[in-house]
């Protein structure tokens, strides 16, 4: 087909790719015309946002028996597509009140106001989580951390909508205890006792 110019600001007969390269620039484009919703349209495995959220506050969290009681900070991230994956990161620095060896650490999904917690299928009566706190010196519960961290687990489970989600660090004990985040239980001040940070991170990736 010939390109004809009509003289009103129309081009006609171009094909599809027919423009040599570099003929467009990005100042080319229209404010807005690409969006993280086009770019990942037909191409996978792109990163189309990512959300961080860091806790530094020396902070104690009172935890009921047998239940994922949520940490005082969270991310929100609003999905650019409802067929996205989300990969969430997340690090509790702290020492529980009680044996470390009976906490475990997840996070829980909030979307229009319902909250679930990510968690095994299957559990039984056992003590669930995605990731166990590392006892990093079994016999001192008052002035050694016992921290928590999952590194990029796929939330493979959430509603295929563009709602906002919250995403908010948990973490259980077999009883009722206090988790002592950024901190040890003790807290005191000299180089025997730790201090730290939190922290939450969740990517976006294109399906």
């Amino acid at each position: 087909m010939p390109i004809t110019i009509n003289g009103s600001g129309t081009v006609t007969g171009i094909s599809a790719g027919g423009l040599p390269d570099g003929s467009i620039t990005s100042d080319d484009l229209a404010a807005g015309a690409v969006t993280a919703a086009k770019l990942a349209a037909g191409v996978g495995g792109k990163i189309l946002q990512v959300v961080s959220t860091q806790y530094e506050t020396a902070t104690t969290v009172s935890q009921s028996a047998q239940t994922h009681t949520d940490m005082p900070f969270s991310v929100n991230i609003t999905p650019t597509t409802s067929t996205s994956l989300m990969l969430v990161s997340f690090s509790l620095m702290g020492e529980t009140g009680g044996p470390s060896y009976n906490a475990m650490a997840a996070f829980a999904r909030t979307i229009s106001g319902t909250r679930t917690v990510v968690l095994p299928s299957s559990y039984g009566s056992r003590n669930p989580g995605i990731v166990s706190f590392a006892m990093t010196y079994a016999d001192d519960h008052a002035s050694t951390p016992d921290s928590a961290f999952c590194h990029m687990f796929p939330d493979s489970g959430r509603p295929a909508n563009t709602n906002t989600i919250t995403y908010t660090p948990t973490a259980l004990q077999a009883t009722a205890t206090t988790f002592y985040l950024n901190r040890t239980v003790v807290d005191g001040n000299s180089f025997s006792y730790e201090r730290g940070i939190s922290w939450i991170t969740v990517m976006e990736v294109a399906a």
